[in-house]
């Protein structure tokens, strides 16, 4: 998995440290990935995809102004992006991005 950070303020460093990728984890139904965003509500996260890259974008409140900055992770081309799940419990951003289903051998018989 390949990711790249992009950011629209000068915010980069603080809030770098919110969008770490803590867990990566591949299993034989889905792909895994959990990042750390403490004090961030869901109102102020949003997940979003297209391809096979997955974005996180955090809009934290600043006065009266929203300050955006996104992570994308890009998976790889076995992952069903569109059909990911994303939730948030306890200051962790949980993403499952399941797997395409592994065509089966067809045995052809002999005559």
């Amino acid at each position: 998995m390949y990711y790249t950070l992009k950011s629209s303020t000068q915010l980069t460093k603080e809030l770098n440290s919110y969008l770490t990728l803590d867990l990566w984890k591949e299993t034989e139904e889905a792909f895994k990935l959990e990042l750390d965003t403490p004090g961030f509500s869901k109102n102020e996260i949003a997940v979003t995809s297209k391809g096979n890259v997955v974005c996180v974008t955090i809009s934290p409140k600043q006065g009266n102004k929203r300050t955006p900055f996104s992570s994308e992770y890009k998976l790889p081309n076995s992952a069903v992006v569109s059909e990911s799940i994303a939730c948030l419990e306890d200051g962790v951003l949980k993403i499952t991005v399941p797997k395409k289903e592994q065509e089966k051998v067809n045995f052809i018989p002999l005559k």
